[in-house]
């Protein structure tokens, strides 16, 4: 195979979007369960805000605005565990009637995958 020909597939494959295929979502360098995120978008809301502290902040945080109104942020682990404390490269962030839910990848590079709300 000739470098151009590489660098054509490279270039082709870097605008594919995450897809959701098998109950995950796949989001940077992994997939976690959408049943680990809609779980994680749930129970945030019944957390105090800054109860539970980061290297970088604490946590739920309240985010941004949304279209279904203020969302709250909280880090979930790749293999789908819950997240207590330490690093993590996903954050799920959620409106309270969890029809606006978000998975946040930071390792690598950054991206924001779309995950279907309840």
């Amino acid at each position: 195979m000739k470098f151009f020909q590489l660098a054509s597939i490279i270039a082709g494959l870097s605008f594919l979007q995450p897809t959701v295929a098998d109950q995950y979502i796949s989001c940077g360098m992994g997939s976690i369960s959408r049943n680990s995120i809609l779980s994680v978008a749930k129970d945030m809301w019944n957390m105090s805000l800054g109860s539970c502290p980061s290297y970088h902040e604490t946590f739920p945080a309240e985010y941004r605005q949304s279209s279904e109104g203020m969302t709250r942020r909280f880090p979930i682990i790749y293999n789908s565990q819950k997240w207590t404390s330490g690093g993590y490269y996903y954050i799920v962030e959620s409106s309270q009637n969890r029809k606006f839910i978000r998975l946040h990848y930071y390792g690598i590079t950054t991206q924001e995958c779309y995950v279907t709300g309840v």
